[in-house]
């Protein structure tokens, strides 16, 4: 089971290697292998200068924070001001509250203390208010500064740029398993058109083994997807369609061998295994010469010998094996947190309770009332996932300054020069840009997720 997922593996991996060498010389990967030296350029201007040199960005950035410094000291004193005001209004209010006997001139005390208090309350309101005022005017001036040298823009060039530099670099990496161009990204998606699903796990690049069987079964349609991206009649286009008939022939080859490894039947004919190893083995040197792998090597020289010693093919097979796992696992939780010998005992002992036919019949009937209707098959059609990835994408809103364009991004906080909008897409939102869609627009099979994407760009 296990050898043929590999096999599917490497066969995807390698169709993907030769595409990526188309892809690598197309415009769009031109461009984006020169990002990160465009974006250093940028980035020079917001870096610490050196002993003894200036920095314009830094000059204006620390007369900024000394404006910023003292809008915040007058913010303190603001604060400081109401705190007082409010402490005498209490202490007024409280002084209503209190009884007072009346005594000879008591009147005329009350008078003076009245004036006294207005006096105070008085002379708080009026430095609140000329505090306010200053406060007022630092923060305009501070704003003010940042608006007429573009601070603040600048700013938020920084951020974006810094979010987006470390997000090319791994991109650019010969590992990185995302697409590095439309040639990539059209055969994964005409992966995913045949109900193709790739796990989270290794980059999101390989398939599971049992829908690894499904797409080499429809490997042809994928192939339909693939070679109509190139004109026909041109160098890179004769190319690619040499090419995939070779690879073609692999999934032809590949699928009996599949079935053969999956199989749990007895081995009737020794030499119709021969020949469907063979038949593999040499559509798979034709197409991908020199290229071999341990699982390769399992299956070239170790399969055939297996199958005809034991004469069945299920002998390869994990599943049998794999089901134990449960009743294993259900054993060991029986006890749990025990010496070794105790967990013998107590497993044994609970195992053998278990077996009894009243208790056993008694389980029976629990599990029968406890366990609920079987539920229908899984939906596995593409274009019925993925809502919320395909609900979420928007628009970003566009700014201009000083003549250029930028992509208000991050929630406001970042601007990014628009030459940079598709990486940043491709890399943080996973929208591949709209030439990539190009030669799957017509198709009949898109996700839920490539069609908001189409209109999201038509837009």
């Amino acid at each position: 089971l296990h050898i043929g997922g590999g096999l599917v593996s490497h066969l995807i991996d390698n169709v993907q290697t030769f595409l990526n060498e188309i892809d690598g010389k197309d415009e769009w990967w031109q461009k984006a292998s020169e990002a990160p030296e465009e974006m250093d350029k940028l980035l020079e201007e917001f870096a610490q200068p050196k002993a003894g040199e200036k920095s314009q960005y830094h000059s204006l950035l620390n007369d900024n924070r000394a404006m910023a410094k003292e809008a915040i000291r007058m913010q303190r004193k603001v604060d400081s001001c109401q705190a007082a005001l409010d402490t005498l209004h209490k202490s007024q209010e409280e002084a209503i509250d209190v009884e007072v006997e009346t005594i000879d001139g008591s009147e005329d005390e009350s008078g003076e203390s009245d004036t006294s208090t207005s006096l105070a309350e008085q002379s708080l309101v009026d430095n609140l208010n000329n505090a306010t005022k200053e406060l007022e005017e630092a923060l305009k001036n501070c704003l003010d500064h940042a608006s007429t040298t573009k601070l603040g823009h600048r700013n938020k060039v920084r951020r974006a740029l810094n979010k987006l530099r470390p997000l090319v670099t791994n991109y650019l990496k010969s590992s990185n398993k995302r697409p590095k161009g439309k040639m990539q990204n059209t055969f994964r998606a005409g992966i995913k058109a045949v109900g193709g699903k790739f796990l989270t796990q290794h980059g999101g690049s390989e398939l599971t083994t049992d829908n690894g069987m499904d797409v080499i079964d429809r490997f042809k349609e994928v192939v339909e997807y693939v070679v109509n991206v190139l004109p026909p009649d041109t160098d890179e286009g004769k190319k690619l369609r040499e090419a995939f008939e070779k690879y073609s022939k692999v999934a032809e080859e590949l699928m009996p061998v599949l079935r053969l490894l999956k199989s749990q039947d007895k081995c009737e004919n020794e030499d119709d295994v021969l020949r469907i190893l063979n038949a593999f083995i040499l559509a798979w040197e034709k197409a991908f010469p020199g290229k071999y792998f341990i699982k390769l090597h399992h299956l070239m020289q170790h399969v055939y010998d297996i199958i005809t010693l034991y004469g069945m093919y299920g002998i390869l097979s994990e599943e049998s094996m794999e089901a134990l796992h449960k009743r294993i696992n259900d054993l060991m939780s029986l006890s749990k947190s025990q010496t070794v010998t105790k967990r013998i005992t107590a497993t044994n002992a609970k195992a053998q309770t278990i077996g009894k036919t009243d208790v056993a019949n008694n389980l029976k009937i629990m599990k029968e009332k406890s366990t609920g209707k079987k539920r229908a098959q899984y939906n596995i059609d593409r274009s019925s996932q993925n809502v919320e990835a395909a609900g979420s994408i928007s628009r970003y809103e566009i700014v201009t300054i000083d003549g250029e364009e930028f992509a208000v991004i991050m929630q406001g906080e970042g601007h990014l020069p628009i030459k940079f909008l598709e990486l940043y897409d491709l890399l943080v939102h996973g929208r591949v840009p709209i030439q990539w869609m190009e030669t799957i627009r017509s198709s009949e099979k898109l996700t839920n997720v490539q069609k908001e994407q189409l209109s999201y760009y038509e837009r």
